[in-house]
C-alpha cells in the first residue's frame, strides 16, 4: 500500500520545533557531553560543604577553565571537558583551599575528584597530588580508550580497524596485522571481509565513526591519525544519545592553541627487512608462500597554533600512507580472455592499498562562553586489486577500489551558565567511489568459476550489488545534524537533543557482459545470469530525539535514558539502459517506503561500592535498533530478479553459451522491472517497534588494584528480535523431493562415507516459479550471545602503561521455527559457538627503558576459525535416490555443506608485536626513532581457507605474514 508522508517536510518540521521546545525549558535541559569530574567537598569533620567554587583547568581547554558550585549536599559536576591533564582547585571563604593536581581524564570518563578544606584563610592552599582515578563510578558504558600518547607508542598501524587487536571483547576470524606491514583500514584489502565479520558481544559490529559529537562517516573511512588527540571505542552500553549499540569510536580531533605546535612522522619498510615463514605444512595445504612486502609506507605532519590569540586557532594535518604486498602463488592470466587460466610466472601478483587524508580545522572563540568549530577533510584511497589476499582467484577476478571522501562539519557551544549548556552541529559525509575492472580486462571478457575449487578467473561477478560487481559512479552522503541542550548541577547531569540524519544516495553497478560461466573440471555446467546494468537511487532519513540523565543519589548513580527513533525513506526516479539480458528500464519516484518508528529505553546503575571510589558495581539494560544507513525496502529499481541460472551444456565445444544449449531459467521472474518480484510485509517496512533491534544487558563490577591499575570483570547477554526473512510463496514443503547422497570418503570428515540425507530438490513442475516475500519471524528465528570479558587496564607513575584482557563467548543460533523454502533448509538449522570455541587473549603495554628508551608490546591470542565443508552435488549423484534428474536438468548441481558448522577449527593464532623507541630531546623539540619488530615468533597460522569440497578442500589461500621490521622517526615541537 502506497504511503503519502512527507518524509523531508516532517524532518524539517522537527528541526524547527525541537529547538524552540528545547530552549522553551532550560531549566530542566542537561546533559553531558565528552568527559566530566565530579565529586563531593567535605571539611575536616566529614561533613558536606555547598557553595564551593570549583574550577578545573587544563591547557586541553581553549578557555583555560571551568567553574562549578557544589549543590546542597556538597556535590559538584564539571561537564564537557576534553581529554587533557587537570589541576582542581576547591574554594570556599573561611577554609583554606584545597587543589588536587594532575588529573588525567580520558574521553568519555567522569574522575571523581573529592575535596577536604580545613579552617583557614583562602589564601592557605593544600595541594595534592596523586594518580589518577582509574574506576569511573557514575559511567556505565563499556569502553576502551586510547590517548595520543599510548596510540603514538604501540606497535600498531594506527587506523580504524586494528582495535580489533587491542580489545578482547572485538572477535573477528582472523588475526589482524597490527601495523607492520600497513595494517587494515575500513574499506581497505582484508577489512571489506574481516570488517564485516568483526562482531562484538555476539553481534556484527555496525562500526559508527563519530567525530566532533557527530557521526561523520560509515562503511569505508580511513582514519588520519596525525588529526587525532584521544579516541574512545564504546562497545556497549551505549546512552540514549546512541542509536546503536555496536561499535561507536568516538575520534576526539587535535585543535589550535595559543602557542604554535606541530608533528611530522615517517615510518615504513621493504621486502629486504621481512624474512619467510613458509613450511612443509603450509607447502603440503597448497601454499606457496605467505604474502611479503614489496613496500609499506606513512608520511604525514600536522602543526596548529594561534590566528589570533585567545580569540581564534588553526589546525591542518596531512598524511600518505599505503602498502603493496607480493602474494605467492597468485599470478595474473597469461590466456587472459579465453576460457582457460594460465598463470603467467614473469607477471605475479601483489595487492597496491593507498590512502590520503589532508585537514583543516578553525576553532573560534566568539565570547568568553561561546565556542565554534569549523572542519574539513579530504581523503581519497584505493583498494586496488581488493580481496585477493583472501580469495582463490586470478587478479583479473578482482577490482581496483577507489574512493573519494569530502567531510565538511562545524559544531558550535554555548555555555549559558556553570550549568546551562547548549550545542549543534552539522556533518556531511559526501563519497565517491568506482570499482574498475583491473587493468588487461576488457569489456567482452566474461566471468568464469570452477565449481570443484571455487577458483574464478577472467572478470568480477560474485553478484550485481555492492562488492561483488563493478561500479561507476557510486555516491555514499550521510548529512548529519544535531542539537541538545545540558544541564548540569552537582547531583544530576541531564541532556536532552535531536540527531537527523539524511542520505540521498546513488550507485551503478554493472557486470561484464552480464554473465558468469561455471565450469566443473574444465566443463560448461552453468551460466548465471545477471540484471546488468542495476541503478539505484533513494533517499533515506532518521530523526532521533532522546533525553537521558546520570543521577547521583550519594553513592549511587542511575544512568536513565530513553530515545525515539523514526526512519522513514522513498526511492527517487531511475531510468536504467539496456543490458545483455534485460530491456531497457523506467522506474517513477515513489512515495514513503518505509516509515519504521521505535522507542528504546535505557537503564543503568552504577554504586561506589566502598564509597572511596575504588570500586564500582554496575548493571545495564537497554533496547538497541539495528542500523539501517540508508537502506530502502522494496524500492521498485532493487526489487528486480537480479540473477538466475541456466544449465549449459557445450555441445560444439566453443565455450560460448548458445540460447540452444541453454536450459530454462532457475526463476522465470529474471529481470523483471515488476515491484511484485519482491514482496515485503508491511509489517518489515512500516509501523511501531518492527525494525531488527536487540536487547542488550551488563553486569560489571570495576576495581583499583593499586593506584594507576584496575581490572573489570563484566558478564555480557545479547538478545537479537524482529528478524526477518524472505520465501517463496509459490512453493511449500510439498513441493520438494528428498534424496540422499553418500559423502565424501575423507578421514577429515566425520561423515566420511556416510549417507546424507535431508536434501531437496524442487518438483519439476514448479521449477522456474518464483514469488518472494519478506516478512518477520518472531519467536520462530532466536538468537542469544552470553559472554564473560576480564578486561585490565593500568597507567603508572614511571609511564608505564598495560591494557587488554581476555574474553569468552557463547552464541547460539536457532532457526528451527522456519522451514524457508525447501525442508533443507532446517539442516544445521540450530548452531552453536561454544564457550571453549570463543576465546580471545590480547594484552598490551608500553615501559619505559634508561637513557630514554622504551620497550612497547601488542600480543595477541585469537581462536582458530571454524572450517566448512561446501559439496558440489551433480544431478547424476543426485538421480539414484531422488529417481530423477534435478529438476534444472542434467547438468544441473546443487552445493551441499558435509560438515556442520562449528564441528572443525583451525589453529589459534598467536602473535607478537614488539617496538623499540629512543627520544632524543632539544628544547621545545622532541625526536623519537623507532623500530617495530612484527609477528616476533614467525607464526604462519592460516588465514584464509579453501572451503570448497573437492581436491583442493582446506588448502591455504593465506596465511599470516612472516617477521618484518618497520622503521619509523616521529618529531613533535
Amino acid at each position: 500500500m502506497m504511503r503519502d508522508t512527507p518524509a523531508v517536510s516532517l524532518s524539517r518540521f522537527v528541526m524547527i520545533l525541537v529547538p524552540c521546545w528545547l530552549m522553551a525549558f532550560p531549566a530542566i535541559s542537561a546533559g553531558q557531553a565528552g568527559s566530566a569530574i565530579s565529586g563531593v567537598a567535605r571539611d575536616a569533620s566529614g561533613g558536606v560543604l555547598p557553595g564551593v567554587t570549583v574550577e578545573a583547568g587544563s591547557p586541553a581547554l581553549i578557555e583555560g577553565a571551568r567553574v562549578a558550585v557544589t549543590d546542597d549536599q556538597g556535590v559538584y559536576r564539571i561537564v564537557d571537558l576534553r581529554p587533557g591533564t587537570y589541576r582542581v582547585s576547591f574554594t570556599l571563604p573561611g577554609f583554606r583551599s584545597f587543589v588536587r593536581d594532575g588529573v588525567v581524564l580520558t574521553s568519555a570518563f567522569t574522575a571523581t575528584v573529592n575535596g577536604t578544606l580545613e579552617v583557614g584563610a583562602v589564601e592557605e592552599t593544600v595541594t595534592v597530588t596523586g594518580a589518577a582515578p582509574v574506576v569511573d563510578t557514575q559511567n556505565v558504558a563499556a569502553r576502551e580508550v586510547f590517548t595520543r600518547e599510548t596510540v603514538d607508542a604501540l606497535p600498531i598501524a594506527k587506523t580504524t580497524g586494528v582495535w580489533a587487536a587491542l580489545i578482547p571483547a572485538m572477535r573477528q576470524p582472523i588475526a589482524t596485522d597490527a601495523g607492520a606491514t600497513g595494517g587494515v583500514d575500513v574499506g581497505s584489502t582484508q577489512s571489506e571481509r574481516s570488517q564485516a565479520e568483526i562482531t562484538v558481544h555476539g553481534g556484527t559490529s555496525d562500526i559508527r565513526v563519530v567525530r566532533e559529537g557527530m557521526e561523520a562517516m560509515r562503511g569505508v573511512y580511513s582514519m588520519n591519525r596525525v588529526d587525532t588527540q584521544e579516541i574512545t571505542v564504546q562497545m556497549g552500553g551505549n546512552p540514549a544519545e546512541s542509536e546503536t549499540g555496536g561499535v561507536r569510536i568516538n575520534i576526539v580531533p587535535r585543535e589550535g592553541a595559543n602557542s604554535l605546535f606541530g608533528t611530522f612522522e615517517l615510518d615504513g619498510t621493504t621486502e629486504a627487512l621481512q624474512g619467510s615463514n613458509i613450511d612443509e605444512g603450509l607447502r603440503a595445504r597448497g601454499l606457496v608462500g605467505t604474502p611479503y612486502v614489496k613496500q609499506a609506507y606513512n608520511a604525514g605532519g600536522s602543526a596548529g597554533g594561534p590566528i589570533r590569540q585567545d580569540k581564534l586557532w588553526f589546525f591542518g594535518s596531512y598524511r600518505r600512507w599505503g602498502s603493496e604486498l607480493w602474494l605467492p602463488g597468485k599470478y595474473f592470466n597469461k590466456t587472459q580472455g579465453t576460457h582457460l587460466y594460465t598463470p603467467d610466472p614473469s607477471r605475479p601478483a601483489f595487492s597496491n592499498d593507498y590512502y590520503g587524508s589532508a585537514t583543516g580545522r578553525v576553532t573560534w572563540s566568539a565570547t568568553d562562553k561561546q565556542k565554534v568549530n569549523v572542519s574539513f577533510e579530504y581523503a581519497n584511497n584505493c583498494n586496488c586489486v581488493i580481496r585477493l589476499i583472501a580469495l582463490n582467484r586470478a587478479p583479473e577476478a578482482t577490482a581496483d577500489h577507489l574512493y573519494h571522501h569530502r567531510v565538511p562539519q562545524a559544531s558550535w557551544q554555548y555555555a549559558r551558565s556553570n550549568r546551562l549548556l547548549f550545542e549543534g552541529g552539522f556533518s556531511w559525509y559526501h563519497g565517491l567511489g568506482d570499482s574498475d575492472p583491473v587493468q588487461g580486462v576488457a569489456a567482452d571478457q566474461i566471468a568464469i568459476r570452477e565449481l570443484t575449487t571455487d577458483f574464478r578467473w577472467n572478470a568480477r561477478a560474485d553478484n550485481i550489488a555492492g562488492t561483488g560487481a563493478y561500479a561507476r559512479r557510486s555516491m555514499q552522503n550521510n548529512l548529519s545534524e544535531r542539537f541538545n541542550v545540558s544541564y548540569v548541577t552537582g547531583s544530576h547531569n541531564f541532556k536532552t537533543g535531536t540527531w537527523v540524519q539524511q542520505w540521498p544516495n546513488f550507485s551503478e553497478y554493472f557486470v561484464n557482459g552480464g554473465m558468469l560461466q561455471n565450469y566443473q573440471n574444465g566443463v560448461p555446467t552453468s551460466v548465471v545470469l545477471y540484471a546488468s546494468p542495476a541503478f539505484q537511487r533513494m533517499m533515506a532519513q532518521n530523526i532521533g530525539l532522546y533525553a537521558q540523565d546520570q543521577w547521583t543519589v550519594k553513592r549511587l548513580t542511575l544512568n536513565l535514558g530513553l530515545r525515539y527513533d523514526s526512519y522513514s525513506g522513498y526511492a527517487r526516479e531511475v531510468n536504467t539502459p539496456a543490458g545483455p539480458f534485460v530491456p531497457e528500464r523506467h522506474f517513477d519516484k515513489t512515495g514513503d517506503l518505509t516509515s519504521l518508528k521505535d522507542i528504546n529505553p535505557r537503564m543503568g546503575a552504577a554504586y561506589d561500592l566502598f564509597g572511596n571510589g575504588r570500586t564500582a558495581v554496575k548493571a545495564f539494560f537497554g533496547r538497541f535498533i539495528v542500523g539501517l544507513a540508508g537502506d530502502v525496502p522494496s524500492q521498485p529499481a532493487a526489487a528486480v530478479v537480479a540473477n538466475a541460472t541456466r544449465t549449459w551444456t557445450d555441445r560444439n565445444g566453443d565455450f560460448v553459451p548458445q540460447e540452444s544449449e541453454l536450459g530454462p531459467l532457475s526463476n522465470s521472474r529474471f529481470g523483471s522491472p515488476r515491484p511484485e518480484a519482491l514482496t515485503v510485509d508491511d509489517d518489515v517496512r512500516f509501523g511501531w517497534g518492527n525494525r531488527a533491534y536487540t536487547w542488550q544487558g551488563i553486569l560489571s563490577i570495576d576495581h583499583e588494584i593499586v593506584p594507576g591499575f584496575g581490572v573489570q570483570l563484566a558478564y555480557y547477554r545479547t538478545m537479537w528480535g524482529n528478524q526477518s526473512f524472505t520465501e517463496n510463496l509459490r512453493v511449500s514443503a510439498a513441493d520438494f523431493d528428498e534424496y540422499c547422497i553418500t559423502a565424501p570418503v575423507d578421514s577429515r570428515l566425520p561423515d566420511s562415507g556416510r549417507q546424507v540425507c535431508g536434501l531437496y530438490d524442487v518438483k519439476p513442475s514448479k521449477f522456474g516459479q518464483v514469488d518472494d516475500f519478506q516478512s518477520l519471524a518472531g519467536d520462530r528465528m532466536k538468537r542469544v550471545f552470553d559472554g564473560i570479558d576480564l578486561n585490565l587496564s593500568g597507567r603508572f607513575g614511571n609511564n608505564a602503561t598495560i591494557g587488554g584482557g581476555v574474553a569468552f563467548g557463547n552464541t547460539v543460533t536457532d532457526n528451527c521455527g522456519i522451514a524457508v523454502d525447501s525442508p533443507q533448509s532446517l539442516r544445521y538449522c540450530r548452531n552453536v559457538y561454544g564457550w571453549s570455541d570463543d576465546v580471545q587473549f590480547k594484552i598490551n603495554g608500553t615501559y619505559p627503558l634508561p637513557w630514554d628508551l622504551r620497550a612497547s608490546y601488542v600480543f595477541q591470542s585469537v581462536s582458530g576459525f571454524p572450517i566448512l565443508a561446501n559439496y558440489v552435488v551433480t544431478s547424476a549423484q543426485a538421480a539414484p535416490s531422488l529417481g530423477r534428474n534435478f529438476s534444472a536438468g542434467p547438468r544441473a548441481t546443487s552445493e551441499v555443506a558435509v560438515l556442520e558448522p562449528n564441528t572443525l577449527f583451525e589453529k589459534r593464532t598467536n602473535m607478537l608485536d614488539l617496538r623499540f623507541s629512543k627520544r632524543f630531546r632539544m628544547g621545545r623539540t622532541s625526536m623519537t626513532g623507532n623500530v617495530d619488530l612484527a609477528n616476533v615468533f614467525n607464526a604462519n597460522t592460516p588465514q584464509y581457507l579453501n572451503t570448497q569440497y573437492g581436491p583442493q578442500w582446506l588448502n591455504v589461500t593465506n596465511a599470516v605474514s612472516a617477521r618484518v621490521v618497520r622503521l619509523g622517526v616521529q618529531v613533535g615541537f
